[in-house]
């Protein structure tokens, strides 16, 4: 019996000499990184449908600023987390039956043109303009900004940020006939506008990430906004640009990503081409 004591007390020393030796302090270092890894993992991909493209996926050029939404633009607050879009300009379209849906976001909030107002305003008021026309929208009034903040996360993360209030919109609404991320590219002023019949438009174009995996239905989709947008007025839309990227577009596939205008186009431009975004999609929902 002794000697299974003295045994026992052997192995519980060389246990404890093992569990303080340096060697085993870096095992269990390392195995703690791994679950640490894996468990991140988990969260971010029961958090993320797909992969995000963060860096230079966009040719944007952004300035930082708070984005706030009130009265003054026509806009109220629906739940707290979303804008729905109040009438806007009187204009001679079609109208639905209001049984269309479309949701409105920008990954990249703070793009301004110009003259300091920026894809925020030109959303809402493509947002107004649909409504006008018997189509429900939504308008996402988060700010990417603060989803950003609160993660430790920088602007590079946009599309994280995006991608969260995209599905999150999607089960709240129950889908839509067309999700719009809006943005605004970043060119030269000779590349970015257009005068047509003494009426000057900014240029716009939709994106495609090749990357997604419904790269076919919205180059589709995109492609039939455009021709609609020439039948309208040709010359003011560019050819649908294809690059390697995701723009959260594996997340549905009735949604585009259009660039409206760029950092030199003045606000009015951005407004009449915008007039011409909103008659395509009204043609093409209608």
């Amino acid at each position: 019996m002794a000697k299974k004591i003295q045994i026992l007390l052997k192995l519980c020393i060389v246990t404890y000499l093992l569990l303080i030796s340096p060697f085993f302090v870096q095992v269990k270092e390392y195995i703690f990184e791994v679950s640490s890894y894996l468990s991140t993992a988990v969260y971010d991909h029961s958090l993320l449908i797909e992969e995000i493209a963060i860096k230079d996926r966009l040719n944007l050029l952004s300035v930082n600023q708070s984005i706030i939404l009130s009265d003054e633009q026509g806009s109220t607050l629906l739940d707290s987390n979303y804008v729905e879009a109040k009438p806007g300009k009187d204009e001679n379209i079609s109208v639905n039956d209001g049984s269309k849906k479309v949701y409105i976001y920008n990954t990249h909030q703070s793009e301004e043109y110009a003259d300091e107002k920026g894809v925020v305003e030109a959303s809402i008021y493509l947002a107004n303009l649909l409504q006008e026309a018997g189509i429900q929208v939504v308008y996402e009034s988060n700010e990417m900004a603060t989803y950003l903040n609160e993660r430790g996360l920088d602007y590079n993360s946009s599309y994280q940020a995006s991608n969260f209030y995209l599905n999150e919109a999607l089960v709240n609404f129950q889908g839509f006939d067309l999700v719009i991320d809006f943005h605004r590219d970043s060119v030269p002023r000779e590349n970015t506008f257009v005068e047509i019949d003494g009426t000057s438009y900014a240029k716009m174009m939709f994106v495609v990430g090749n990357l997604s995996t419904n790269q076919e239905h919205i180059t589709g989709l995109s492609n039939q906004l455009k021709d609609l947008v020439n039948q309208n007025l040709s010359g003011v839309i560019k050819e649908t640009f294809i690059r390697e990227a995701y723009y959260n577009q594996s997340v549905y596939e009735n949604m585009v990503l259009v660039e409206m205008g760029s950092e030199n186009n003045n606000y009015e431009e951005v407004l009449n081409s915008t007039e011409l975004l909103a008659k395509a999609i009204i043609q093409y929902l209608g």
